[in-house]
């Protein structure tokens, strides 16, 4: 506990950085308590990456979404993205665009920029024929 004003939540004049009382749950490996306290962690920037550091990553999309910060859904969906062919991540990685329309656009115009086969594989796995159909004319044009 400490008197510092800044990265914590109040109470009345005392503030807890919340994210060392995080750590100390982690450490005692008390996971549940330290996901469950990070929801008081005021900071989003402080937030989202503790919660990927304990894989809690759809948890952690979430938060970054409703901060409203893009470049730290991009973040997320970075380091959420399969590297390799593991069902397991590729499924919980499309159930993630699914169940989160901004992360999926932002996702779609990232990869129109930087990798177009992941967008024809995006557009596959989510049986949208018509866009892939799309995007193969438009890169003929």
């Amino acid at each position: 506990v400490s008197t510092q004003s800044t990265g914590g939540s109040s109470l009345g004049d005392v503030f807890l950085n919340i994210s060392s009382v995080v750590n100390e749950a982690k450490k005692a490996g008390r996971k549940e308590l330290a996901i469950s306290l990070l929801d008081f962690e005021p900071r989003s920037s402080e937030q989202v990456p503790a919660l990927m550091r304990m894989n809690q990553n759809a948890k952690a999309m979430e938060k970054a979404i409703a901060s409203g910060d893009m470049d730290l859904v991009h973040t997320v969906l970075v380091a959420m993205e399969p590297k390799e062919r593991d069902s397991g991540k590729i499924r919980e990685f499309n159930n993630t665009l699914k169940d989160n329309p901004q992360a999926k656009a932002l996702y779609t115009k990232w990869c129109a920029q930087t990798d177009v086969q992941k967008l024809h594989t995006h557009y596959e796995t989510h049986d949208n024929y018509r866009d892939s159909a799309l995007l193969y004319v438009q890169e003929l044009s």
